[in-house]
């Protein structure tokens, strides 16, 4: 009896699996092929613009971040938090800033939903100094945003600062000494200076700490040092300039530096300008003078003149002579001559020979041009003055086209001679009057 049940139900559960299975759709037509055995067969692609599990969302905390006030020599961090609220997986592409000051990092590229991370970004504003803004761009496969910007902000103090910022000595003689103060502060009651430096060492300066006093700044605890920097002379005239190196006992800032500059007058003076100019044409002289006098009124030797081209050659047609002034305290420099070629371009250096200390060579420039001037522009006809207006002639009738009427002949002396039909009214009027 049992068997005979189990029968029954058994046969009842094929005969509703085959009508359930009737139901379905029919398999696509064409040889089918088994699946290989271990064998992986992944998802189909979605197609551009479609996700397979759904579309992922970066979805971030704070998207800016303002450190306040730090120090230049202060490593700064901060971390921004995420999330990726989607429901599909998020993938974080790349994460860079456009400075070098600000460094980006991620733990990893892939998140899965509902999943956490976090973007570090360290700031280093050394060499910076107030306010700055720097961005970080995050880009991935959200598509509602695929490429994010974070922002953070700070004002940057600087740990050491100078007063003034650097040393500047205008207009000083050569071998008068100058001295400047600078005061350095440094925002630590702890930092001390271990050596003072002058680069390059052959520089016509000496720097040294005179002077040290603790102070607060905005309520901060700090040091102030006191440096002289001083120009001991020298014979060169002109531009000179150096480093002050200061080297702390701070490793944040082991060494801070500012600059000091010298303009140092020449003796010499060239008036009216280092230089001569001139434009002339092939053939005509040229004359031009300047004068070399001492700034203090000293009298002084010029031991000899040279006239040369850029390319160490002399200048064809053109020559430089000197005359001494009273008691040698003055020179003329004269360039004179004619020009030997049209179009020519002359551009050399007069060079005098000196007795003065570092300006034992002085150098006078010399441009010209050597061209035939160009002709003005004739005035057009249309422009020029203008012409008095012709009296108005007399209009003359042209002769007409018709042929001529031929007159008939009359006898001279007869009245109406000329006139057409006056000749037989007038032979009649003779027969009448004869005939009597």
């Amino acid at each position: 009896m049992k068997s005979s049940a189990y029968v029954l139900s058994t046969a009842a559960a094929a005969l509703f699996t085959s009508a359930a299975l009737a139901q379905l759709p029919a398999p696509p037509a064409g040889p089918t092929q088994p699946a290989e055995k271990g064998k992986f067969t992944p998802p189909p692609t979605p197609a551009p613009g479609e996700f397979l599990f759904g579309e992922p969302r970066l979805d971030v905390e704070a998207m800016e971040h303002d450190f306040g006030r730090v120090l230049d020599t202060q490593e700064t961090l901060y971390k921004f938090k995420f999330k990726n609220s989607g429901v599909g997986p998020l993938t974080i592409h790349n994460v860079n800033s456009g400075c070098g000051c600000t460094v980006p990092a991620l733990q990893k590229r892939e998140y899965a939903a509902g999943e956490s991370g976090e973007i570090e970004v360290r700031y280093h504003p050394k060499g910076r100094q107030g306010p700055q803004t720097q961005q970080v761009t995050v880009t991935s496969n959200d598509p509602s945003q695929p490429e994010l910007r974070l922002t953070i902000k700070a004002n940057v103090v600087r740990f050491v600062t100078f007063e003034p910022g650097s040393v500047s000595m205008p207009a000083i003689d050569k071998n008068k000494p100058a001295a400047q103060i600078v005061r350095a502060t440094a925002l630590s009651d702890s930092i001390q200076i271990a050596s003072v430096r002058v680069l390059p060492e052959t520089a016509p300066f000496t720097a040294r700490v005179i002077g040290t006093k603790d102070i607060e700044v905005a309520g901060e605890k700090a040091k102030e040092f006191q440096i002289e920097v001083a120009f001991k002379g020298s014979p060169q005239a002109g531009f000179q300039g150096a480093q002050i190196q200061l080297n702390t006992n701070d490793p944040k800032s082991p060494m801070v530096q500012f600059s000091a500059n010298a303009m140092v007058q020449a003796d010499l003076q060239v008036t009216p300008a280092p230089r001569m100019t001139f434009v002339a044409a092939p053939g005509t002289e040229i004359n031009q003078q300047v004068t070399v006098t001492h700034r203090l009124a000293q009298p002084f030797e010029v031991r000899g003149i040279t006239l040369l081209s850029r390319t160490g050659q002399p200048i064809q047609g053109i020559e430089a002579s000197l005359t001494p002034g009273e008691d040698r305290k003055s020179y003329t420099v004269t360039l004179k001559g004619t020009p030997a070629e049209a179009a020519a371009r002359i551009d050399g250096e007069i060079m005098l020979a000196t007795n003065v200390p570092g300006e034992e060579q002085l150098k006078i420039q010399v441009l010209g041009v050597s061209r035939t001037p160009t002709p003005s522009t004739p005035i057009p006809a249309t422009q020029g003055p203008t012409a008095p207006k012709a009296a108005p002639q007399p209009i003359q009738s042209k002769p007409s086209a018709s042929p001529p009427v031929k007159h008939s002949a009359s006898p001279a002396g007869l009245p109406g001679a000329g006139v057409p039909g006056a000749a037989s009214d007038a032979v009649s009027a003779a027969k009448k009057t004869g005939g009597k």
